[in-house]
């Protein structure tokens, strides 16, 4: 890529984030609310969990809400299917995110949650999905367009 490219790309990437920030003030809700409401009326921690990039992100905010003031940890949707349901106390919420709201792996945390009587919460893209229908609250969100770069 030239220089004009690598410009003209980087505005492209820059006008479709713009929108995309844009949109989020959809899934400021009555569900957005609920969901905030949860956590900060929950008497344990925040376990945050999610599968591949939607992982990540949950780790990172399992972090930022430790670091605010709020008790949390992150699981891993299949380490908590090998021994590590038992971190989640009856006084925690769990917080799940994922793009399709549909990912196996998220399956035993679902069952484990609704068994327990514990507060599940999830950041979705499919209102349709499993996690947006076993969910006591859902944040909803509009998917973004997925950019593809090439060299």
């Amino acid at each position: 890529m030239n220089k004009s490219q690598i410009i003209k790309e980087a505005k492209k990437v820059l006008k479709i984030e713009i929108n995309s920030v844009k949109t989020l003030s959809s899934s400021f809700n009555e569900s957005f609310y609920n969901v905030v409401k949860t956590i900060f009326e929950t008497k344990g921690r925040t376990v945050v969990t999610g599968i591949g990039k939607s992982g990540h992100i949950a780790n990172k905010i399992s972090a930022t809400l430790s670091s605010t003031g709020t008790p949390s940890h992150f699981v891993h949707p299949t380490e908590a299917s090998h021994g590590d349901l038992g971190s989640i106390a009856e006084n925690d919420c769990i917080l799940v995110f994922s793009n399709s709201g549909q990912s196996n792996e998220l399956n035993d945390i679902i069952n484990y949650a609704k068994r327990f009587g514990i507060p599940l919460l999830s950041v979705s893209s499919n209102k349709n999905g499993l996690l947006s229908k076993k969910s006591d609250f859902s944040i909803v969100f509009k998917k973004i367009l997925h950019l593809t770069y090439s060299k």
